[in-house]
């Protein structure tokens, strides 16, 4: 994301899951709102090189992404109330997903 005169803007979150890698951004279009944008690439193994296109053994990790990206938005706090309740209830939704995919067919972690 850019301001006005070409000068980059940080993000104001870097996250990742697995090889996946976003950037977050914190834009003001007024002074009465706040807009998030975001990127997402895949990095190789080595860290070389990092690319906005997936496979679909990434699905997996696109999945934990978001569930990082919802609460990585909700820690930074420049939300409404309406949109706050729908990323919490997105977060924990993700999170029954995800927690499952750390479980044995027992119930037990996976280390």
């Amino acid at each position: 994301m850019r301001k006005h005169r070409g000068t980059p803007d940080p993000p104001c979150a870097v996250m990742g899951a697995d090889e996946l890698v976003s950037h977050l951004f914190r834009m003001a279009p007024d002074a009465d709102s706040i807009v998030y944008a975001f990127d997402i690439l895949r990095v190789d193994l080595d860290g070389t090189e990092a690319v906005p296109s997936f496979r679909p053994e990434d699905l997996r990790s696109l999945v934990k992404l978001c569930q990082v990206m919802a609460f990585a938005i909700l820690d930074d706090g420049w939300v409404s109330d309406d949109c706050r309740t729908e990323l919490t209830q997105l977060w924990h939704e993700l999170d029954a997903v995800t927690s499952k995919w750390n479980r044995g067919p027992n119930g037990t972690s996976h280390s």
